[in-house]
């Protein structure tokens, strides 16, 4: 079921893919390319064991969501699965994408909150790790993946429950 919040977005897509298909004398469909992306969107499944974890984390500090994103595709996302946040932000709302700095240091001055006293937990070593590192921002690796390394986190978990035992 296709929600009606996409609408604006749709047609902002369809233009920008016209305008790039033709740019680059990409041959395709630019209506049913959209559709594929926003179906990609809407109503994803967290992980099995998001729910529990962010219950449980909730009772024990502040839970910020900062994710590179459109705005409505979360938020549908999050009341798909039923979870909610203390403070949601995206790429949309502040106007830069990780891993530019802005980012980071807007999501603290709109939280009031000190890089030292933050922790990032996310699963991409260059957007969660490395850049809000650079800022004195502690960082927790969710390595799904298995791809290992250091990039500066304070720790590595393999899902969401390893931070149970850590913050």
């Amino acid at each position: 079921m296709q929600s009606s919040i996409f609408k604006n977005e749709r047609e902002i897509f369809y233009n920008d893919l016209t305008e790039l298909y033709s740019k680059y004398s990409i041959a395709g469909d630019v209506k049913t390319d959209v559709q594929i992306m926003l179906s990609s969107l809407y109503d994803r499944h967290a992980f099995a064991e998001t729910a529990e974890v962010i219950s449980k984390l909730k009772k024990r500090c502040r839970l910020i969501i900062a994710s590179n994103t459109d705005t409505q595709p979360l938020f549908q996302n999050l009341k798909f699965n039923g979870l909610a946040f203390d403070e949601i932000f995206t790429s949309q709302i502040l106007g830069c994408y990780k891993p530019n700095s802005m980012f980071y240091l807007s999501v603290l001055e709109r939280c009031g909150l000190a890089p030292d006293n933050t922790v990032f937990v996310g699963d991409s070593p260059q957007e969660d790790v490395i850049a809000p590192t650079k800022l004195g921002i502690k960082s927790v690796f969710v390595d799904r993946k298995n791809i290992r390394g250091n990039y500066g986190q304070v720790f590595t978990v393999t899902d969401l429950c390893g931070l149970l035992n850590i913050i």
